[in-house]
């Protein structure tokens, strides 16, 4: 009786064996298929680098359909340091431009550490101002002068209330660095005040 249990047990182990070696032999086969290289090409394309996006905060109409608090594109104004040729020169245009000191501007680019390759100059910076400054790298470009070379914009919401302080006090504003504070002409008790 035992003999017999143990000739099923040996036939069970060798089915066991054989199943686990044909299992090992499929995943072989698979990963050197021709399918294996479409997927891995496939898999290059979803390689890359994680960015965080924000959404854009929603506009806040009044009853009658005017805007209380809304947002606009402003631009953070920067420049890449390997592509940079001309330090004093992108000082220059650029203090011109954004309102900045020429020492400022120059130190940001020529006192950063090494193992940085972006530096933000100045950031909210406006659309008229940004325009400028793409027709000038535009005009440069033209004449081949690498004076602005590695200058870079990039546009991102700031809000915008353009009913000023109406509304403020169930509104409230957000700072620039989005954060929330209680505007300065909201006074606390002000309407208890007789």
């Amino acid at each position: 009786m035992r003999q017999q249990y143990a000739v099923r047990s040996l036939i069970i182990v060798a089915g066991l064996i054989f199943v686990a070696l044909a299992v090992i032999v499929q995943i072989i086969r698979i990963q050197n298929s021709e399918q294996a290289k479409v997927f891995l090409a496939q898999g290059d394309r979803y390689a890359g680098e994680f960015r965080m996006y924000y959404p854009e905060r929603g506009e806040i109409y009044d009853r009658n359909g005017h805007l209380l608090a809304g947002n606009r594109t402003v631009y953070e104004v920067g420049v890449s340091l390997n592509e940079m040729e001309h330090p004093d020169s992108m000082a220059f245009i650029l203090s011109t431009y954004l309102g900045l000191t020429y020492e400022d501007v120059h130190n940001k680019l020529t006192t950063s550490p090494e193992a940085w390759e972006y530096v933000v100059v100045q950031d909210y910076v406006g659309v008229e101002t940004v325009d400028s400054l793409q027709q000038l790298i535009e005009q440069l470009n033209d004449a081949d002068d690498p004076r602005l070379n590695g200058l870079a914009f990039k546009a991102h919401l700031q809000r915008s209330y353009p009913e000023n302080a109406l509304a403020s006090n169930v509104l409230g504003f957000v700072t620039r660095d989005g954060g929330s504070q209680i505007p300065a002409s909201w006074k606390p008790g002000r309407f208890l005040d007789k």
